[in-house]
């Protein structure tokens, strides 16, 4: 099937890769949904209309439901287009017929005009077997309209974005919501930073949140504590990422890029992209963005990750070297050995940054911090505004 679209697309490029992709993820999704399951997919315009020809073909067009219009407001960007202020999120069934599908009514507020006429009673009107029910109202109060599939939610501001795509939880709660029970089940396979978890979490849900990368469960949990408190932890599982010293000495030996990526993760570092590994000059695998305090400028902590045994105080003098090329206040030296006592002594050479609280009160850190892998997994780490 992804071939025969490709063909149908006619030339391949960055969309036809992103179906490639897509496809035989969303067949497999198919595959598993309950009979009873309802399904959206959220994409942006630029593809979102060859997966929706995919989507009829997957889901048969039987069942799809609703192409719902996530409507929100930002500034204005851009000339001789109206303002692209909407995404769409398109909602199937895996069988539209089947009696054990949830789907209770969401309610919005009613419009004046027809407050004014008819007040909270609940308003009968409509067909009922090819016949037109006249207007008119019961005693009984009605919560209000029934949802239309235009939905008016703020987005996550920019600034507290934890990824480009993040939705609102208003957005995932509403889905929730409107096709599950308490106790069910809820997938999200791209669960990027958690917040269909976290909604699951708060509505009674059960939920399996899948990502790719090791930030994104870094930051799942993080999120998770930060809503439920450290118990959470004792209400799920998290598998593919070493959780004890053994797990990450076994993670280093097979897949040195994997490692990496994974210890950058706990401290909430991104991997650096080739233009800053070349202006690093080597000496540096990730960085971490914080803001000391609020209204003043973004700084950077430059992150050099070693899984093997022969570590130097040469790597500390390169990661010194590194936070010099990239402007960065801070380093971390993450190690999965012990360090030496010499490395430990150079650190301690790179002098302390200062971090004024206020006026009258200023916190110093080493400028060059050695954090071991046995550390962070143990909780302890850099204490520099409470990372990890």
């Amino acid at each position: 099937m992804v071939e025969s679209f490709i063909r149908f697309l006619g030339k391949e490029n960055d969309v036809s890769a992103y179906l490639v992709n897509m496809i035989p993820r969303i067949i497999e999704l198919h595959r598993v949904l309950a009979p009873s399951g309802s399904f959206f997919l959220h994409c942006n315009p630029a593809a979102g209309h060859y997966l929706k020809i995919a989507l009829d073909a997957i889901f048969d067009k039987s069942n799809f439901l609703n192409e719902i219009i996530w409507s929100y407001r930002r500034w204005p960007s851009g000339k001789g287009f109206f303002q692209r202020m909407h995404q769409t999120i398109y909602f199937y069934a895996k069988d539209e017929g089947n009696q054990d599908r949830v789907f209770n009514v969401a309610y919005e507020p009613r419009a004046e005009s027809t407050r004014q006429r008819f007040g909270d009673a609940t308003i009968v009107s409509g067909w009922d077997d090819g016949r037109r029910v006249p207007s008119g109202t019961t005693d009984a109060a009605s919560p209000g309209t029934p949802l239309r599939d235009v939905w008016d939610i703020p987005r996550v501001p920019p600034i507290k974005m934890l990824y480009e795509t993040q939705k609102p939880s208003a957005l995932l709660e509403t889905i929730i919501r409107a096709t599950t029970d308490e106790g069910m089940l809820v997938l999200d396979p791209f669960c990027g930073c958690g917040t269909t978890v976290v909604a699951a979490h708060e509505l009674g849900r059960r939920w399996v949140g899948i990502d790719i990368t090791h930030l994104a469960i870094r930051v799942i949990e993080a999120q998770l504590r930060a809503r439920f408190g450290s118990g959470i932890c004792d209400d799920y599982q998290v598998h593919g990422v070493p959780r004890d010293l053994e797990g990450a000495k076994d993670l280093a030996q097979r897949d040195k890029l994997e490692f990496q990526d994974w210890a950058l993760s706990l401290v909430f570092g991104r991997s650096l992209a080739e233009r800053e590994k070349r202006h690093s000059n080597g000496g540096a695998d990730g960085l971490l963005r914080f803001r000391p305090r609020p209204a003043v400028a973004i700084e950077r902590i430059v992150i050099s990750v070693k899984g093997g045994e022969g570590i130097h105080p040469t790597d500390i003098r390169d990661l010194r070297g590194a936070m010099e090329s990239l402007d960065a206040v801070l380093g971390f030296f993450i190690t999965l050995a012990e360090p030496t006592d010499g490395m430990r002594r150079t650190a301690a050479k790179c002098g302390v940054y200062e971090l004024a609280i206020t006026s009258e009160k200023t916190v110093t850190y080493p400028k060059v911090q050695i954090l071991t892998i046995e550390e962070l997994l143990n909780g302890g780490g850099s204490n520099i505004l409470g990372i990890p």
